[in-house]
């Protein structure tokens, strides 16, 4: 080996043994400091005892969570018009929470039920005019002409042929 390399061995070996004197100092402060902890009081955070009216602000930043959030869906749609609960109470399953407007709905009742007289009227009307069609399609010569069918077939089943006029 050279003596360049000589050099830097030992240049080495004392950064190292540096290093781990300073690391050992380092864990035996911080063990002896967890385990002997100072317990003495800075004198001028100590007041003395007085009666009287304590009035202090507290000003704090940071996020609220809810205990336990819950999703809350309607059927219906529309606009609400009375609200039940406020903010913060406590609501049980199935309570009503907010009434809706009912125009709106009562509109929509009202048009179906409308539309449910149209059905029916022209339900009406179809079955009037399926009487009317049937009694023309009848005819008065109806009765007359089943006559002549019955005879001709008694006349045909006996042998004998019908006379056409």
């Amino acid at each position: 080996m050279t003596k360049a390399q000589q050099k830097t061995r030992k240049k080495r070996r004392w950064i190292l043994l540096a290093a781990l004197i300073l690391i050992l100092g380092g864990a035996v402060f911080g063990l002896r400091a967890a385990f002997k902890p100072n317990h003495t009081i800075d004198a001028s955070k100590i007041g003395a005892v007085e009666r009287g009216d304590l009035a202090r602000s507290v000003v704090a930043t940071g996020k609220i969570e809810p205990r336990a959030k819950a999703q809350v869906k309607s059927k219906a749609s529309g606009i609400v018009k009375k609200i039940l609960v406020d903010y913060g109470d406590r609501v049980k399953s199935g309570q009503i929470l907010v009434e809706l407007d009912k125009e709106e709905l009562q509109a929509q009742v009202r048009e179906a039920k409308a539309t449910l007289l149209a059905a029916r009227a022209a339900e009406d009307s179809a079955k009037a005019a399926h009487e009317r069609n049937q009694a023309e399609a009848e005819g008065p010569d109806l009765p007359f002409l089943k006559t002549a069918m019955d005879r001709a077939r008694t006349l045909f089943q006996q042998g004998r042929k019908p006379k056409i006029p």
